[in-house]
């Protein structure tokens, strides 16, 4: 299991516990500032969390090896991450951001041109998309990611993209 937890002198972490121990894989007594409240573990104990740094900086970060490494970050193409991140067993996170050029949209990746699933406005169904939702169980292994899409016209529909060549995965 993994959480979000508060620890003493109002310092926060994100903590892995087993039943038996409780490990700290990262407070804020150092880069981190603070954290969302929903990280993701999968399959192979890889923990996914999205963060502030002490120096403002926002994004989404892995533990891989012990070591925590940069997923995406609001110092490249993303300057706001959405709620909830999804983590397949193959390491891969699905994510809510909104692109430097204001494009609000769900992403597999630090490109939004080649990693991007669906934004708003774009067209689906027939009708541009005006609201999306997407969660923590949004991203399968096979890479297909699950999302509610409302529509211009009043639809509302639970959504899957399906992975397309390797490019990330595209929408009906």
């Amino acid at each position: 299991m993994v959480v979000w937890s508060p620890l003493a002198n109002h310092e926060t972490a994100v903590v892995t516990a087993d039943g038996r121990s409780t490990k700290i894989l990262a407070d804020s007594t150092g880069r981190f500032d603070r954290f969302n409240a929903f990280p993701v573990i999968n399959d192979e104990q890889v923990v996914a969390f999205t963060a502030v740094l002490d120096n403002g900086t926002s994004g989404i970060f892995a533990t891989v090896d012990g070591e925590i490494e940069t997923v995406v970050n609001s110092r490249g193409t993303y300057r706001d991450f959405g709620g909830f991140i999804s983590l397949n067993n193959h390491g891969v996170v699905a994510f809510e951001a909104v692109t430097d050029d204001g494009v609000d949209g769900i992403f597999t990746g630090a490109n939004p041109d080649t990693h991007k699933v669906v934004a708003i406005g774009d067209p689906l169904f027939g009708s541009p998309v005006t609201e999306l939702a997407f969660f923590r169980e949004g991203l399968n292994d096979v890479g297909q990611v699950a999302f509610v899409a409302t529509l211009a016209d009043g639809t509302q529909s639970v959504v899957r993209a399906n992975p397309v060549d390797g490019a990330g995965p595209s929408c009906p």
